[in-house]
């Protein structure tokens, strides 16, 4: 990311030019990551700093703090914000879509994988956090409640709900 962000601070770049680098060509490179890991916050939090040092400095290795708090930067342009995604959001949400693969047992190498070596003939929500889960695995988990409060249950005859 910084390679990239280096090329381009050569360039006098417009804000409006700079707001499009990272919306579309960084922004990209986030998603195969966040799609892929679960990232550490300080992962989170250099990207994050790179992207703001790039947007207001023009380089990507600033010292200084932003004109505008990064969460504000966050928000949907209709809401006052720039539109660029935050990072930390972004991979919670994808995290939560595996969680949500997982209740489904969609048909995925992944999933079938989580059932066989992970899960063992247990039910997701039952899976105890130990000391030996894999820190991707324990993230995963720790994010269950947050999973519980987003979903929505059709009960019909009852026959798939685990109570």
């Amino acid at each position: 990311m910084v390679k990239r962000v280096r090329t381009w601070a050569c360039n006098h770049l417009s804000f409006g030019s700079r707001l499009q680098l990272i919306s579309f060509t960084l922004f990209s490179m986030q998603v195969f990551w966040c799609k892929t890991f679960v990232l550490p916050a300080s992962v989170i939090e250099n990207c994050e700093w790179i992207i703001r040092s790039f947007l207001w400095f023009r380089v990507g290795d600033a010292k200084r703090a932003g004109k505008v708090a990064w969460d504000k930067v966050c928000h949907q342009k209709k809401e006052g914000g720039l539109g660029i995604k935050s990072i930390r959001a972004w991979n919670k949400a994808t995290i939560l879509k595996h969680e949500r693969d997982i209740i489904k047992n969609k048909e995925s190498v992944w999933v079938q994988w989580c059932y066989r070596v992970l899960i063992k003939n247990r039910n997701f929500w039952t899976v105890n956090i130990t000391g030996q889960c894999s820190w991707s695995w324990r993230k995963i988990l720790q994010l269950r409640e947050s999973l519980a409060k987003r979903l929505v249950f059709n009960i019909s005859d009852g026959g798939a709900i685990f109570l």
